[in-house]
Formats: structure tokens, C-alpha cells, sequence
């Protein structure tokens, strides 16, 4: 902190700030004129002063421009007072020119005339009105003092449009009015991307070596002065097209297919602006691979070595062009190696059961591409189940067959062979057994009562899938189907015993059954019925009389009463009726009780009749 005012006896200082902008501490001290300064008191005060920011300048007209020229430079500026400005000129050989120093005028004139060729630095200082520091904020901007623009360039090849692709094309550009012009070339390619050629060089020729795929190019020459620092004066572009080969051919001199060891001799044609390459390929198992690299041989000598399907290609191209090819030709060949054995499994092996499915899987040797035939033989006799072709597995569904001894056979050819087989393989022995045992269960033991439901339950033993039809008295009540279990409902049925039986088979099976098991089952009925009353034959007409019934019954008794052949208590639990003679004339009357046990749909099992007289 700087003393500007020393001891004394004002009260006030009158300060200058022409320093620059920013935060100021102001400090004063007291003490008695007597006093030493160890004995003074003092305060502060924090104090801010604001500058000159955001300093412009704008230059009419724009660089670059030749000598002679008048530039006119406007400045600009956020100050919090009065703002002054000074505009300076740094020349090319590093010294500096004031153009004008500190004033209130925003503006200045710069002068071109006489100066040299060259890049110089505008700059504007910017401070307040009564400021001391060189600047508080300034501007610059580079101006370039050049020769005259480059007029619109020509553009010219030594060989017209279009070229075959591989070319080499000189292009010749021109211009005016610069004294040192450079020129530049760019290449857009077919796909719209633009490329530099060759940057900005005094030389106006640019030879071109085309060796791009065919198609339209456009190949342009920007031009400027050496004095310029600009990206370009004037720009022209010219279209060029470049025509591929096309129409690429190939041919062989044999027909396919050939057997391992033919000599192949393939032939490529193309239609070529210029002189053709040609490239051929070979795709084996293995993949694609070159065979005989680019070269003006349009011939391809093959020695075929092994057995297969070949996918031979040419490929064409100008000489001199980089693409991979510009037309292409391909064709398949076979060359057909036999087979030398095969192999046939079965899954499951050896043994099936019937109506099940068989998977035969084949393999072989020796041929690449090799085709198979399935067949079935049976009682002597052999049918094809599966024509040649390329899958090596036949599902062979036995459903419908009959139980047996069936023999297998796959034959093998390569692909595109004529002969009948070149291998085979024979499972000369595959069963297709049959359910070999059934069991049937009842969940209730024998005997039942009428009318109770029985469920019967056949297990079976089967390779395949078992299918149960079942069988009561004889009668089918059951289908053949997946369900191994039948609820037998015997409502309806007379007491006595019954034939329960359950037939098994593989499903797809056409026998009747393959297994069967029987057993007797009992439905025991109502018997021994007995009817009573409790009061004695003959009563007077008008008296009440209770009839009641008993009986032996495997089951749950139900019992029905009935008068004269006419029911008056249905068949239910109770087995007494009270019959009111209230009204009847007098008479003998037939009085009777039916029994059944719960559940059975008969009209009766057992009955009991009495005659009962009623008097007047």
C-alpha cells in the first residue's frame, strides 16, 4: 500500500484513479499533531474501479486486398466513462505503425498504397478518458495486402470422356489476372466423396492414373494467388467418366460333371474399353480361393484330384485399375468321386416297438457330396422309403406295421452319379415287438353291489407307447386310446358276474391287441325281502296299519311300496310305509314291497307281497 497524502492536518485527499481497472484498498490514519505514528489510529475502505471490456474492430473493406486500397477501421467497446482509442499497425517485417493514437474518435483510415505484399496485424487499444495504462481492452485482426484475385480457371484433359478404367489422364488448368497463380485438383469418385489430388502448386497440369471403379467422376482445379491466403479465388469442375469391362463370360470345354482326374480347361471373355485382366477362382468345401492371379491370360488349365461340387469364377478388369474386379462370370462343375463305403445306425437300436418311429442314420466315405436311399424289406420283399437325396436320415414310422423281423438298408452315391448305389449298408435283423403282458386291477375288490362304480386299471408292457381299450361282458365300453384306467358304472345292471377285460397295444399298432387280461367281478343283488304290518288281517276299513319291509343286501337298501299294483311310497331309505285305509272300501288288497340296492337303476331285486282285508 503507496502513501499519497502524508501527515497533515487536512481532512481530505483528492485522488486521481488513472490506474488500471480492478479493487482498490483506501486507508486513512489519524493522530495528534504531538503524537508519534505508533499512536495513530486508522480505517480502510474497499474501493472498485471499473475499465474499459469487450473491445471490437470490424475492417471494411474485407482482406484480402491489393496496395492502394483504403481500409476503413471502426472500433467498438464497453467502458464505464469516456472511452479513447489508438489504432496500430503491425507490419510484415515486425515493426508497428500508429495509425492514430489516444482520442475519442471510434474510426480510422489505413492506407495501402505502397505497402508490400504480406500478412499485417490491425489492433484497436481501447482505455477510459483520463486512464494511464497502455490499454484496458483491445481488438485485432489479420489483413492481408495481396496481388489481384485469380479469374475463373479453364479446365482441360489430353483425352476426352469417357476413358476405360486404369488411364492415365493429364488435366490442364488456367487463369487470369493473378500474376502468380497456384493451382490445386481435387477427384470426386462415383461415390460422391470429394478427394485432394494435389494441394495448391505453381504447376497447372495434374495427371491422373483412373484407376477407380467405372463410373462418373468430376475433377476440379481451385485457383488462387500466392499472395492470397484465402482457400480459393475461383473453383471449376469438369465431369469424366470412366467405362468398366462388362459383360464377363466362362466357358469350359468340358461339360460337367467330369470323374477325379479330368483335365478342365476354362475360358473367360469380357467387353473392355482397354485391355482386360482376368482372375479365376475356385470355391471348394473349403471355401473360395485364386487359382490364377490377374494377368492377360484369358485361359485357365484345371487338373481336377477330387471328387466334389466346384463353383468356378473369372473376374475381369482394365489393366490398371485397383478394383477387385469390374464385371465377373461363374458356374458350377461336379467333379463325382464314388463313394467307398457306408455306415447305417437305427436309434433305438435293434429292437422297437410297434406304431413307434425308427430314426436311421447314415454316413459314408470317400464322396463329398454324397445322396441317400432308404429301404424297408419285409416277408421277402423290399420297398424304398426314403428316395436319394442329400439328407442322411430317414424317420421311418412303423405305424401300421406288423410285429416282425424287418431288414434295413441304405445305399449311397455322390451327388449327380448315375449308378443305381455305389455303397450300401444293411441291418439285416430290426424287431418291432410287440405289448408283451397286461395286468388289470379293480379298485374295489369282487363282489360289489348293484349300482356301484368300479374303476378299472390295466398296466401293460410295451416298448412303444401303450394304447387300452377295455372291454365288459364281451362289449366295448372303452376305446382304444391313451388312457390306462375306465370307471365302470353298473347302475342298470342285473346282479351276477361279469367278464372285465383290458386289450393293449403300441399305439399305431394295427392288431386287435397285442396283450390281453381278463377277470370275473360279482355285483350281488337284493334278496330275501320280507313284508309285515302291525296290526293283524282283517281291520275295519278307516284303520291305520303300518307296513314294514326288511331284506339281505350287499349294498344300501332302497324300498318301494305299492297297493293294488298302484305305488304310494317310491323307492327310498324308509322302510316301513303308514297306509291310511281312511275312505277304502272294504275288501281284500294286495299289499307289496320292491327292493335295490342304492344306486342300481333295475325296476327291482328282490319283493314281498301280502293280501290285507279291510272290513265296513
Amino acid at each position: 500500500m503507496a502513501t499519497q497524502q502524508d501527515y497533515g492536518a487536512p481532512s481530505s485527499y483528492s485522488w486521481s484513479a488513472s490506474g488500471a481497472g480492478g479493487a482498490y484498498i483506501l486507508r486513512v490514519d489519524a493522530k495528534s499533531s504531538t503524537a508519534p505514528a505508533s499512536a495513530a489510529w486508522g480505517t480502510t475502505l474497499a474501493y472498485q474501479l471499473m475499465s474499459c471490456t469487450d473491445g471490437t474492430l470490424s475492417v471494411s473493406p474485407s482482406s484480402p486486398q491489393t496496395p492502394g486500397t483504403s481500409i476503413a477501421l471502426t472500433a467498438g467497446a464497453t467502458c464505464p466513462a469516456t472511452a479513447e482509442y489508438r489504432f496500430v499497425v503491425h507490419n510484415p517485417d515486425a515493426s508497428v505503425t500508429t495509425l492514430r493514437d489516444y482520442g475519442p474518435a471510434s474510426t480510422s483510415a489505413w492506407d495501402t498504397t505502397g505497402l508490400a505484399y504480406g500478412s499485417y496485424g490491425l489492433e484497436v487499444d481501447v482505455r477510459d478518458a483520463g486512464a494511464l495504462t497502455s490499454y484496458e481492452t483491445k481488438a485485432s485482426s489479420t489483413f492481408a495486402v495481396s496481388a489481384a484475385a485469380c479469374a475463373k480457371p479453364t479446365l482441360t484433359s489430353d483425352v476426352p470422356s469417357p476413358q476405360g478404367t486404369g488411364a492415365t489422364i493429364t488435366f490442364t488448368g488456367a487463369t487470369a489476372t493473378c500474376p502468380t497463380p497456384l493451382y490445386k485438383f481435387w477427384v470426386q469418385t462415383p461415390d460422391k466423396t470429394w478427394h485432394v489430388m494435389r494441394d495448391y502448386s505453381s504447376s497447372p497440369t495434374f495427371s491422373w492414373t483412373a484407376s477407380g471403379v467405372g463410373g462418373t467422376y468430376q475433377v476440379e482445379v481451385d485457383v488462387r494467388d500466392v499472395t492470397r491466403p484465402v482457400s480459393y479465388d475461383q473453383y471449376l469442375y469438369i465431369p469424366f467418366v470412366l467405362t468398366p469391362c462388362s459383360g464377363a463370360t466362362l466357358s469350359t470345354d468340358k461339360p460337367s460333371p467330369q470323374t477325379a482326374g479330368a483335365t478342365v480347361v476354362l475360358t473367360g471373355g469380357a467387353s473392355c474399353p482397354r485391355t482386360p485382366q482376368y482372375q479365376f477362382y475356385m470355391q471348394t468345401a473349403a471355401g473360395w480361393s485364386v487359382v490364377q492371379n490377374y494377368g492377360a491370360s484369358n485361359m485357365f488349365t484345371w487338373h481336377t484330384t477330387a471328387g466334389g461340387h466346384y463353383r468356378l469364377e473369372v473376374d475381369v478388369r482394365d489393366a490398371g485399375a485397383t478394383a477387385s474386379y469390374e464385371t465377373y462370370a461363374d458356374l458350377d462343375f461336379t467333379v463325382d468321386a464314388p463313394c467307398s463305403s457306408a455306415r447305417l445306425s437305427a436309434s433305438p437300436a435293434g429292437t422297437a416297438g410297434t406304431g413307434s418311429t425308427v430314426v436311421l442314420s447314415a454316413t459314408s466315405s470317400g464322396c463329398p457330396t454324397p445322396n441317400y436311399r432308404f429301404l424297408v424289406g419285409h416277408a421277402g420283399r423290399s420297398t424304398v422309403a426314403q428316395a436319394y437325396g442329400p439328407t442322411s436320415t430317414f424317420s421311418w414310422n412303423t405305424a401300421g406295421l406288423a410285429a416282425g423281423v424287418y431288414a434295413l438298408e441304405v445305399d449311397a452315391r455322390n451327388q449327380g452319379s448315375g449308378a443305381g448305389y455305389e455303397a450300401y449298408s444293411v441291418i439285416s435283423s430290426y424287431t418291432l415287438a410287440p405289448c408283451s403282458s397286461v395286468r388289470l386291477t379293480t379298485d374295489k375288490t369282487s363282489p360289489q353291489p348293484t349300482g356301484a362304480t368300479v374303476t378299472l386299471t390295466g398296466a401293460g408292457s410295451c416298448r412303444g407307447t401303450p394304447e387300452y381299450r377295455f372291454l365288459v361282458g364281451g362289449s366295448v365300453v372303452q376305446g382304444y386310446g391313451p388312457a390306462s384306467t375306465y370307471g365302470w358304472s353298473s347302475a342298470g345292471l342285473a346282479a351276477g358276474t361279469y367278464a372285465l377285460e383290458v386289450d393293449v397295444r403300441d399305439q399305431g399298432s394295427p392288431a386287435g391287441y397285442e396283450a390281453w387280461a381278463k377277470l370275473s367281478f360279482t355285483l350281488a343283488g337284493c334278496s330275501a325281502a320280507r313284508l309285515t304290518t302291525d296290526k293283524p288281517s282283517p281291520q275295519k276299513a278307516g284303520t291305520p296299519v303300518v307296513v314294514n319291509a326288511t331284506a339281505t343286501c350287499p349294498g344300501t337298501p332302497e324300498y318301494r311300496f305299492l297297493v293294488n299294483g298302484t305305488v304310494v311310497q317310491p323307492y327310498g331309505m324308509n322302510n316301513s310305509m303308514s297306509w291310511n285305509t281312511t275312505g277304502n272300501a272294504p275288501g281284500a288288497y294286495h299289499l307289496e314291497v320292491d327292493v335295490r340296492n342304492q344306486g342300481s337303476t333295475l325296476g327291482y331285486e328282490a319283493w314281498s307281497a301280502a293280501v290285507y282285508t279291510l272290513t265296513a
